[in-house]
Order: C-alpha cells, then structure tokens, then sequence
C-alpha cells in the first residue's frame, strides 16, 4: 500500500509539473520534477521534462545528462532521442547529434522536427545536398511546418533553384500571410532575377510587417539603388545601420552610395565631398578584426560603387586613391601579408 501511495504522489506531482510547464511556470515545474525525481530517480518523464527546461534556459550540458537519463530508462521514446541530439547539437557534437536523430527516425519515419533539424545539422557541417533533403522530407511529412518551409526554400535560393524557392515562399505567405522573413526573402531571389520593382515591394512589405527587420532595409537599399533611387537607397542604408550598429556593409554603403546621374553640378559636388567625407571616417574606425567583421568588410567593400566616380566627369584621383586605402585595410586583415603597404 505504502508504495502505490508512494506512485500516486509521484505521478500527482508530475502532473503538476507539466501543468505549470505549460502555463509558462518553468522554475514551479522544476520543483515538482525535482521532488519525483527524488523519490524515483528512474521516472523517465520527469528526467525528459527537466531536460527540456534545462534546454529552455540554455543548459545544455544538464539537458544532455537528463535526456540521457531517460534514455536508459526507456530507449524506444523518439522524442527523448530527438531532443538528446538537439542538446548534442548545441554542444558542438555533430555526429554524436546525428546518431540520435537517426535512431529518433528509425523509431518514427513521419518524425517531421527531426527531419528538419537533420537538415539544420547537415547545413552546419556544409553538406547542403543532403539537407535539403531533410528539409524537403520534413515538408512532405508535415506541409504546413513553416519553419521547414523556409529553410528547404532559402536552400533552393542558395542552390539558384529560384522558382522552387518562390514555390516555396508563395506556399509559406498562403498559411502565414504576415512572413516578414519570407517577403524578405523573395526580395533576394527578384534581385537575383533583376526584377527590381518586385524585390522593392516584398522589401517594403517585410518592413511593413516588420519595422526593425535589418536585413530588409539592406534589401530595400539595393532595390532602390537598382530602381533608381539613391537618396532614398542611403536613407535605407541608415535605417539599417541604425537598427545594427555592427552591420558593416549597411554603414559604408549609408556614407558611400553615389548617384549615377546628376541634375546639376552642385548635386555632383555635393556628393563628391560627401562620398570623400564618408571615406575618411571609415578610415578613421578601428579596422576589422573579428571573424565576422572580416568577413563582412570583405562584401562591403565589394559593393562600393567607386566605379561611378567617373559618371561625375572630375578628376576623382584623391577618392580612387582613399578607395585603394580601404581595399588595402580589408585585403591586409583579411589575406595577411598581401596588401601592398606602398600604396599612398
């Protein structure tokens, strides 16, 4: 009697748990699932639960430990193998993850979260073939998994599959109309595709939706500049670098972007002074020096529209000499030894 009672306060306190786990009361739940865990150490539900909080708040050693846990107790569970993998995965074990996604679907072929974080994983270690066939699989399994949908869409835009990625993002604005991600997104494929005057409206509407959205005011700049329209493009361009002070290209493209007509010399004046302006106090920054910002001053850089200098019909040897500077700053943090120090 004694130990059924002993089961009944157990499972009592488990569901009390899960009650206020779902009412958003994490650290009510932990308590409960402590206290069952105290009494039965063996209860795999309580050791899984405990491992999603634990995952929830980022501790990702403690959830490996606890799905783990619940493993041993019950192997044939794919959810506790799912999320297993998931907390491997964020512990920078690849294979180790893999593994258990794979036993999680062995279990449960129409799994269709593990499909797509097998995608995620295979995309992280650049096996892109194989994880757009996870993505794709998780979309069959479950057509209206939006987060599937947008990462099987962006791998047919990086893949140039553009009209499957517009399939794709056309399928997603069906089921949620208000996807700033994927207006953004198709803005892209229409740059690509140079239909300008489409990309600037799905750039418009992801902002519309979205009014801090970085990456689309970026979009929206090119899609002016491309329409056209460069006062407004560096409008754009400082929307963005407002939003991401760290957003390299979106900063030197707010001081850089030129014009490529002019309706008066003034106009061409102005633009030189503040083009040369906008070159100074970038030289005058600290020069790239993390990963990301090397990377990102190398694509900045790329952009720069120096060529229309000569649209202005000046002599622009001072701005093609302060161009050369930046390229020899990037170039010498990002290939060292290369750039050519004797550049004036």
């Amino acid at each position: 009697m004694d130990a059924t009672f002993g089961r009944d306060k157990q499972a009592l306190r488990y569901k009390q748990a899960l009650i206020s786990f779902r009412r958003g009361r994490a650290d009510v739940a932990s308590e409960h699932l402590a206290a069952v865990l105290d009494a039965n150490p063996n209860h795999a539900q309580a050791n899984y639960l405990l491992g999603i909080i634990a995952g929830i708040n980022a501790d990702y050693e403690a959830a490996e430990k606890l799905f783990a846990k619940a493993i041993s107790i019950d192997k044939h569970n794919p959810h506790f193998l799912f999320y297993h993998g998931l907390a491997l995965f964020n512990l920078g074990q690849p294979c180790e993850a893999m593994q258990q996604l794979d036993q999680a679907l062995n279990i449960n072929q129409n799994y269709a979260e593990a499909h797509y974080w097998r995608g995620r994983l295979l995309e992280s270690i650049g096996r892109a073939d194989d994880s757009m066939a996870s993505y794709e699989k998780a979309v069959q399994v479950r057509p209206d998994y939006i987060d599937a949908l947008v990462a099987y869409g962006n791998s047919c835009y990086r893949q140039y599959r553009h009209k499957e990625a517009l399939a794709l993002y056309q399928n997603i604005l069906s089921i949620a109309p208000d996807h700033a991600g994927t207006y953004n997104s198709m803005g892209l494929v229409f740059l690509y595709q140079q239909k300008n005057g489409s990309a600037l409206k799905c750039f418009e509407k992801a902002i519309s939706i979205k009014s801090d959205f970085t990456a689309a005011y970026c979009g929206l700049g090119e899609a002016l500049i491309r329409n056209g329209r460069p006062m407004e493009a560096i409008s754009a361009f400082e929307n963005a670098s407002r939003l991401d002070p760290g957003n390299i290209a979106a900063s030197w493209a707010a001081r850089l972007t030129l014009p490529v007509l002019y309706n008066s010399e003034e106009e061409i004046i102005s633009a030189r002074e503040r083009w040369k302006m906008g070159m100074y106090s970038i030289l005058s920054e600290k020069p790239p020096s993390t990963q990301r910002e090397i990377l990102e001053s190398k694509k900045a850089v790329a952009a720069i529209t120096n060529f229309y200098l000569n649209y202005q019909g000046l002599d622009d040897l001072e701005h093609q000499k302060l161009f050369g500077r930046l390229v020899e700053r990037v170039a010498d943090v990002a290939y060292p030894g290369y750039a050519n120090k004797d550049i004036t």
